[in-house]
């Protein structure tokens, strides 16, 4: 990579995306928002789910045609896929109070995670139709979701706790959205999600000091 800056993560966990706008491009514009999305990976047979390959994949472009800046894997690894001087591709569509090129004026950060389960009659049931194979799902009514799991969410936390040193409007927890907000029909990061532990660093408190029994939708493994 020419320069480091706007990278916040070590040159091995670079992984330059084919589809960002660089900082040239003049329809960039300051950054307003922060979007939190899931990846919907399925769980993998690596010890902590984990599929690397899979996310170095879709950051080079080898598969569908969006991006991200960050991406925390299940088991705490973190990736970046684009500047946070550039914009990604990763929230098109979105409305956010009447304004819309979200893209244009956002940062965006995935999670490693399949989303939302189905109950079936023996098993839960992924988005694509297979059977989950992941933690006890967080469950509410009929419908589940995989758990994010804590050394995940310490990765992600460090690098909201960065971002908001680095752009001051986002150290207002207004500023920090789910993807199902701001675009119909969308449900990420889902009801799993610790938005109360985001709060919490937003607000001061270090990643690491997080009490996660009081958000069941994380858990340590």
């Amino acid at each position: 990579m020419a320069s480091d800056r706007g990278w916040l993560v070590p040159e091995p966990r670079r992984v330059q995306t084919p589809f960002s706008y660089p900082e040239t491009d003049c329809r960039v514009l300051p950054v307003e928002l922060a979007v939190v999305h899931f990846t919907m990976s399925p769980v993998s047979r690596s010890p902590h789910g984990s599929d690397e390959l899979r996310i170095r994949r879709w950051l080079l472009g080898k598969g569908r045609e969006s991006s991200t800046h960050f991406v925390a894997l299940r088991d705490g690894s973190l990736f970046q896929g684009a500047s946070v001087d550039s914009r990604t591709w990763h929230a098109g569509g979105s409305d956010w109070f009447g304004i819309r090129g979200i893209n244009y004026r956002s940062i965006g950060l995935d999670l490693e995670n399949v989303g939302p389960l189905a109950r079936g009659t023996d098993r839960w049931v992924n988005g694509y139709g297979g059977t989950y194979r992941g933690p006890d799902p967080q469950y509410l009514g009929s419908h589940g979701h995989e758990p994010y799991r804590v050394a995940q969410m310490t990765s992600f936390l460090h690098i909201v706790s960065m971002l908001a040193n680095r752009f001051p409007v986002l150290s207002d927890r207004e500023r920090w959205v789910g993807h199902e907000e701001i675009r119909r029909g969308k449900g990420d990061p889902g009801h799993a999600f610790p938005w109360g532990a985001l709060k919490e660093v937003l607000a001061g408190a270090s990643p690491g000091s997080i009490d996660w029994d009081q958000y069941p939708g994380v858990i340590d493994a």
